[in-house]
């Protein structure tokens, strides 16, 4: 109890063992809680904002609850917040943490360019996660390729003729297995490549994984810089729910440069030749798929020159039907056999015969037209 002088009235045995230097008739002020001791000035001094006065004692949280009485003294019950205050910061924490993997998934699924989304998954997890990250993914011949970004920093990409061995828990996560524990890893033992510049001592380490679709993408490796707070068990655990994602993405975007590349190798076979001129005949072609998404189809050319110039030479024009990529298959597959046919080629109708054979055994049961 207080009075409307700021002096103390009256406590319970309670608050004296919660505040000791609680003194009867001596002012509120002298307790040391300035909070409660603000929160009572106010009220005295007048209606205003309702809200009840808040603030710490020791290591925990309390809200102060005022009764007033006739004689201008006041009441104040203490109710201990701490758990309702951890219950609202852990909510936050979760809300802050889901809009983050949202960013994460929005920003990684946005490019199948695997370089980009090595930048992406570096930028975000130094950005969110740590102080400063490395994103490593396996090697190409005896390096690594490394992205390494600091906090509100630029990834900078680099080929690494580095032993992961140097480091627990790297070369494992870069086969996919589990994490190590960040408190198994000293930080005083971690290699000088991998501080990035600048960066400073290194406090905490954790390297997780980044899994992907039935093979590894890589591993991940968060820093924290001396002053900073070690990585709790929670943030490890954000930490690979993160990776999950990023190695998913990553590993998409690189199937996607694999099958791009075995399609262009594949694609070029089917492309029409470029013509030029063949016994003082200038040949010329113009071929234009019937989609603008598609650069094959079954529509065909060929002038395959003689040997020997006195010879004639063997034009071919066809159409295959159908359209796009599967008429392009079966009209590879006859220019091809063509090709073989050459020594043939004073002899239109066997070459055709032949060719007509080839296709009845295979299962494609599409038809062409062909001239010769």
């Amino acid at each position: 109890m207080v009075d409307d002088m700021g002096a103390v009235r009256l406590y319970n045995d309670a608050a004296k063992a919660l505040i000791p230097r609680l003194r009867r008739g001596r002012p509120l002020s002298e307790a040391g809680i300035d909070w409660l001791d603000q929160g009572h000035r106010r009220r005295v001094a007048g209606p205003g904002d309702d809200a009840p006065p808040s603030g710490t004692i020791g290591d925990r949280d309390f809200a102060a609850h005022p009764s007033d009485h006739t004689d201008g003294t006041v009441v104040w019950w203490l109710v201990d917040d701490t758990d309702h205050r951890l219950a609202r910061q852990a909510l936050r924490t979760e809300q802050q943490r889901s809009a983050f993997l949202g960013e994460a998934s929005n920003a990684l699924l946005s490019s199948l360019n695997l370089e980009r989304c090595m930048d992406v998954t570096a930028e975000l997890a130094a950005q969110h996660l740590a102080d400063a990250a490395l994103v490593i993914t396996p090697r190409t011949g005896k390096r690594y390729p490394v992205v390494t970004c600091l906090r509100d920093g630029q990834p900078h990409s680099a080929i690494r003729l580095e032993d992961p061995e140097e480091v627990p828990g790297l070369a494992e996560a870069l086969q996919g297995f589990p994490p190590v524990p960040s408190r198994w890893i000293d930080p005083a033992a971690a290699p000088a490549w991998l501080e990035p510049e600048g960066f400073g001592p290194i406090g905490s380490i954790v390297v997780t994984p980044l899994p992907g679709h039935g093979v590894p993408a890589g591993a991940l490796v968060l820093l924290r810089r001396d002053a900073s707070a070690a990585f709790s068990s929670e943030e490890e655990v954000f930490a690979r729910i993160f990776a999950a994602r990023a190695g998913a993405a990553m590993s998409a975007a690189r199937l996607y440069a694999e099958q791009s590349s075995l399609a262009h190798t594949l694609m070029q076979d089917l492309m029409p030749p470029v013509l030029r001129r063949v016994a003082g005949v200038e040949f010329a072609g113009g071929y234009r798929p019937s989609k603008n998404n598609e650069r094959v189809g079954g529509d065909f050319y060929d002038v395959h020159p003689a040997a020997d110039e006195a010879e004639a030479s063997l034009a071919v024009l066809g159409d295959v039907c159908g359209k796009g990529l599967e008429a392009a298959v079966l009209t590879g597959k006859i220019r091809n056999t063509l090709h073989a046919l050459l020594p043939l080629a004073d002899d239109h109708q066997r070459m055709i015969n032949l060719l007509n054979g080839a296709l009845l055994s295979s299962h494609h049961t599409r038809f062409a037209s062909l001239v010769l």
